[in-house]
């Protein structure tokens, strides 16, 4: 009995086959289904990419349609004379065909309403607190894992104006989410309650459904000034130390750095991260800035240097 041999492919079957490894995703790429919603709605930025995408398409698909079965049985057939020189042939042809691709947009450039990337709102609006980064995703209707919190911190760093408008407005957000909430807390957790009603108060513009279930859930809080902080058992001697540590180097950066604690933007976090990194020590601007405020809780306000 004969071994079984599988049939050669058709030439169809193989024009697919090389039409698929050459376009790869850009034959089932689809703009995202943007909605109206958080922040900025442009859904139309998708279309330059698109429509260039979808030319490359048709020129690829036009060339091998074009291209007689000879042609591409040699250049799909390695053992085949003339492989190497053909397959060059078109793999300068299908780059060709790219150069005029523009950068594929992220999901969010349109907008953040976007389906895959929505919010398991009911899910979320349960937890008794959130940490900033949760809250900057869930008030805009976004899951929290659709941004690595390490990306943006990156990007807060970089030149806002080489950025989408909706990562532009995002950074902004941070920043004042940070300023608000970051520092007043040791565990750095924000409660449902607190953060309702401070969006309340100064207009805090967040997605309608998240908020309206965390009132449902959590009620309104009456110490939204206050910040919002999730409420603990009293402190612990080792927080107690933290709270210490932190005065301690709060007074350090002000006497050896001439740190403003009213100032909107110090550079002394920087300083003191830049200062670490001469000794081989990795930490963060924001847990500089994060410790700085908690320290800073506790000078009188009335206090000035000398």
């Amino acid at each position: 009995m004969l071994p079984f041999r599988k049939p050669a492919p058709s030439p169809a079957q193989m024009r697919e086959r090389l039409f698929r490894s050459s376009v790869g995703s850009l034959h089932d790429w689809e703009k995202p289904d943007v909605r109206e919603g958080v922040g900025p709605y442009e859904p139309e930025v998708f279309d330059s990419y698109d429509n260039a995408r979808r030319q490359v398409v048709q020129e690829v698909r036009a060339k091998l349609d074009a291209m007689p079965d000879t042609e591409l049985q040699t250049l799909t057939d390695r053992q085949s004379e003339g492989h190497d020189s053909l397959r060059r042939s078109w793999e300068a042809f299908v780059d060709d065909s790219k150069q005029s691709l523009p950068q594929r947009p992220p999901w969010y450039a349109g907008g953040f309403n976007v389906r895959h990337h929505a919010a398991d709102r009911e899910h979320w609006a349960r937890m008794p607190n959130f940490t900033i980064h949760e809250l900057l995703c869930l008030s805009a209707g976004v899951e929290p894992t659709s941004f690595d919190q390490k990306v943006l911190e990156k990007n807060a760093r970089g030149n806002p104006e080489t950025y989408w408008s909706p990562m532009q407005f995002l950074l902004k957000r941070r920043e004042l989410l940070n300023r608000k909430f970051l520092g007043y807390s040791v565990s750095g957790k924000v409660d449902g309650a607190g953060f309702s009603t401070w969006c309340s108060k100064v207009d805090f513009e967040a997605d309608q459904e998240f908020l309206e279930l965390l009132r449902r859930y959590h009620g309104l809080s009456d110490d939204g000034v206050r910040g919002g902080i999730a409420r603990h058992p009293a402190k612990t001697p080792q927080q107690r130390e933290i709270d210490k540590i932190a005065q301690l180097f709060t007074a350090m950066a002000i006497e050896l750095y001439g740190f403003d604690r009213f100032a909107d933007r110090s550079p002394t976090p920087r300083e003191i991260t830049n200062l670490a990194a001469s000794m081989g020590i990795s930490v963060h601007e924001d847990t500089v800035r994060k410790y700085l405020g908690i320290g800073a809780k506790f000078i009188p306000k009335d206090w000035k240097p000398e």
